[in-house]
């Protein structure tokens, strides 16, 4: 681990860090990039795709890029061979896969289990060592692990096993911090896709499907993006799933 002197990070200031978003170029990770630049970090936003990454850029053109697939271990590994010491890594790539277990897609869910969980060991493995002194490592699960539903058998699974990473790794990597953040319903591109893009009456579509969760909505970007940070700057928490859901596991 380098030795490098790390300023330890004060009342959700990032000023001095580097922070690295794997997944960063739309959705919960840019919303995490952002908070992470306006709390004084320098990031790196890395993603599958030059296109969305550039996308992304002209959102936050402070932002510094790396292009990975989290799926291949030697592409990950080179990537922060590369990007040498840092202080904070968050993972929050991920697919939609799912489906009843008798017709799912098989091949979509090998997908996203390399993507969600070999991703988040592949990306645990080559950070740990690149890590400055008060680092840490928050990665990202989802509600559906604690209030599995019908078709979501197998990304439950998934997720339980990331959560189960975070905890152990915990232990295992200790000084270094791990957490994960676990979102519940958010209003985001990737829900709005799957709901039917930008068809007129989307919004009043999202606001009655979740009024029924305790919050009476579906959640903000910036809401888990708060839960990221948080991870990041309290230096006495680890080994914790910090659940972002608005009340969906007690519904």
């Amino acid at each position: 681990m380098s030795e490098q002197r790390q300023i330890p990070p004060k009342d959700g200031n990032l000023a001095n860090q580097r922070v690295v978003i794997i997944g960063g170029s739309s959705g919960i990770g840019l919303a995490t990039a952002g908070a992470a630049i306006r709390a004084g970090a320098e990031v790196v936003i890395v993603g599958r795709s030059r296109a969305r990454l550039d996308a992304a850029l002209e959102q936050l053109p402070q932002a510094l890029t790396g292009v990975a697939d989290v799926a291949d271990g030697h592409a990950v590994e080179d990537l922060f061979a590369e990007l040498g010491a840092m202080d904070h890594v968050a993972l929050t790539a991920g697919g939609m896969a799912g489906g009843h277990l008798a017709d799912a897609d098989l091949t979509a869910l090998r997908d996203d289990m390399d993507t969600r969980f070999w991703g988040a060991v592949h990306v645990c493995k080559a950070a740990a060592p690149r890590l400055r002194p008060g680092g840490s490592i928050t990665l990202c699960s989802g509600a559906v692990s604690k209030k599995p539903a019908p078709g979501r058998s197998v990304v439950s699974a998934i997720l339980n096993g990331v959560e189960g990473l975070g905890r152990a790794l915990a232990l295992e990597l200790a000084p270094i911090r791990v957490n994960v953040v676990v979102p519940g319903v958010i209003d985001s591109p990737r829900l709005r896709g799957a709901l039917g893009g930008d068809r007129a009456d989307l919004e009043e579509r999202i606001a009655t499907a979740f009024a029924r969760l305790p919050a009476g909505r579906a959640g903000r970007l910036e809401e888990v993006a708060g839960a990221f940070l948080f991870a990041m700057t309290n230096t006495y928490l680890t080994g914790h799933r910090l659940l972002v859901d608005g009340g969906y596991t007690l519904s």
